[in-house]
């Protein structure tokens, strides 16, 4: 397990106990794979490559075969699950590989995997950040887009980089932005599959037009939505 910059065991008993119920919830390997595929990003899934390819070789994980792996481009870039997801996971669980990812504790990493797969709503993520003092937390996410579907505004950097005339009639640019601000901005989305009947290719092109800071992708499935930095 990657060191810990806030060790568990200075933490109160009752913060301690709700991180452990967490832990248990968002450690396991469905949830290493939704968060391989749809919350890190190509940099986190690069990051991990690395480090995993520097360890010492354990031959019963690096020697396994992985069922029809997926090429290497595929898995660090499209987050398809492959040889490397399986090889960190086995080293170090999913709480382990965002530690790494995003250079944190584990404490931090389990609040924030569980804010992401939706066992935590915001304020108690907020408490959590505050006991275990994970202020930082709160100046990375800043940083991300925010999606104000009552004002219409698409903000960046503390910018507005679109604003949407009318919900209604830009309803499908609107639902891959919904589905985005549900997910806190994770680097990818399952769209609906009433959007991709409608024409989600057409959206993203409609929301890319004119826009700056952000590009908005289709992969390669068809069937999600990544965003990425623009300059």
């Amino acid at each position: 397990m990657p060191s810990t910059s806030s060790a568990p065991d200075v933490l109160p008993a009752k913060i301690r106990k709700r991180l452990s119920e967490l832990l248990d919830k968002v450690s396991n390997n469905t949830f290493a794979i939704r968060m391989w595929e749809d919350v890190m990003t190509s940099e986190d899934r690069e990051r991990l490559r690395d480090k995993v390819n520097s360890e010492p070789v354990i031959p019963r994980i690096d020697h396994d075969t992985y069922p029809a792996p997926p090429s290497g481009v595929d898995e660090m870039q499209d987050g398809w699950p492959g040889e490397i997801l399986h090889r960190c996971y086995r080293r170090w669980r999913a709480d382990g590989m965002w530690m790494i990812a995003k250079g944190i504790g584990q404490p931090q990493a389990i609040a924030e995997l569980a804010r992401e797969h939706g066992f935590l709503g915001e304020r108690e993520y907020l408490r959590l950040l505050e006991a275990i003092g994970g202020s930082k937390v709160q100046r990375q996410r800043s940083k991300l887009p925010e999606w104000d579907r009552d004002e219409r505004t698409l903000r960046f950097e503390g910018t507005v980089i679109r604003k949407i005339r009318s919900l209604t009639i830009a309803r499908n640019v609107v639902a891959i932005l919904d589905a985005f601000q549900n997910r806190h901005w994770c680097s990818r989305v399952t769209t609906p599959a009433t959007l991709r009947e409608q024409g989600l290719h057409d959206a993203v092109y409609t929301l890319n037009h004119n826009l700056k800071k952000l590009r908005f992708h289709v992969d390669s499935d068809g069937c999600r939505v990544r965003w990425t930095r623009h300059r």
